[in-house]
């Protein structure tokens, strides 16, 4: 296979990577406005049908996003220098992490809400501090490796401002935000400038 070929292949992939993660959050949001309640606890939120199927997408988003972050670090990698380079490496780590609390949250949360649904009410996991600190430590992790990525990016203009802007920021408050109109918001931008970024890799 061409480096070219290669490139546009490396290209799609940043298209359809985020499309997953905008797909689990959609088929999150769809599951709790057909709750009829949108301050639904995680407890009811994992009983509802389709938890499993909204949450096994997040889980393949998490499994690729690594892939797809590499595949966007590596054709610049001698531009981004090691300030890229620590950026790559702490995003992937921090996705990585996503996608290890994704697993249980798809195989080992629908046991726990038939087994021990205290520990899916709100006084439950979330209480405790060290479960909550690691929560915490993921988003943080993901947002500091991405925002030196970005910087990377913005600094070596490898990609239009604004795509970097929104994949930058965009990952940042999804990572950290706590309100979840915060993390949508998040979560948007993030996948528009990744899904920028794919798409100029794609035509290039």
């Amino acid at each position: 296979m061409g480096y070219s070929k290669l490139k546009r292949w490396n290209g799609l992939f940043n298209i359809v990577i985020p499309f997953f993660f905008l797909l689990w959050w959609g088929l999150m949001g769809g599951l709790t406005v057909s709750s009829g309640n949108l301050n639904i606890t995680t407890l009811a939120l994992v009983r509802l049908p389709g938890y499993q199927l909204q949450s096994l997408v997040g889980l393949i988003a998490c499994i690729l996003a690594p892939i797809g972050i590499l595949g966007l670090y590596i054709p610049h990698a001698e531009k981004v220098g090691k300030l890229g380079l620590a950026g790559c490496l702490l995003s992937c780590l921090g996705v990585i992490l996503y996608g290890c609390m994704q697993y249980d949250e798809t195989f080992t949360w629908p046991i726990l809400a038939a087994k021990a649904p205290t520990l899916l009410e709100p006084q439950g996991l979330m209480a405790n501090p060290a479960f909550f600190g690691s929560f915490i430590f993921m988003g943080v992790l993901l947002a500091l490796g991405l925002i030196l990525l970005g910087i990377a990016f913005f600094r070596a203009r490898v990609f239009p401002r604004w795509a970097v802007i929104c994949f930058s920021a965009g990952a940042t408050l999804f990572g950290i935000g706590m309100a979840v109109i915060f993390r949508t918001v998040g979560l948007v931008a993030w996948v528009v400038g990744w899904g920028w970024m794919g798409y100029l890799l794609w035509m290039s």
